[in-house]
């Protein structure tokens, strides 16, 4: 009660920027609680549901994100499995591929040697 007779700092030219802040911020507060004091009881049930409704729209749009992380997680996951079965595959077929030229280098190599110790 006292706070509603107290008069609001005065702001002049000269007045600082602190001065002026503080003077909006009682302004304000004492607008927000007349407008709550005038509120009919119809108003203040929709304020109410109003806050409500904010409140739950912003925590199902965290749970959205929550189960959109978890589905590219799983996604990542299936697709570097995926990879993984495929290296493992890789160097099987490559070292098949590979062993036909290897028994051929090593018949070069043993003929070059044989050459080497033909000649004079």
């Amino acid at each position: 009660m006292m706070d509603e007779k107290r008069d609001v700092p005065k702001v002049t030219m000269t007045s600082t920027k602190k001065e002026m802040l503080a003077a909006y911020k009682e302004l304000l507060k004492r607008l927000e609680e007349n407008r709550e004091a005038e509120m009919k009881p119809e108003q203040k049930i929709a304020k109410k549901q109003e806050e409500e409704a904010v409140e739950t729209a912003d925590s199902l749009s965290i749970e959205g994100i929550a189960k959109e992380i978890g589905a590219l997680k799983s996604e990542i996951g299936k697709t570097l499995t995926q990879l993984s079965d495929r290296l493992e595959e890789e160097p099987e077929n490559t070292s098949a591929s590979k062993r036909p030229w290897k028994s051929e280098r090593r018949s070069c190599k043993r003929s070059m040697r044989s050459k080497k110790r033909h000649l004079p």
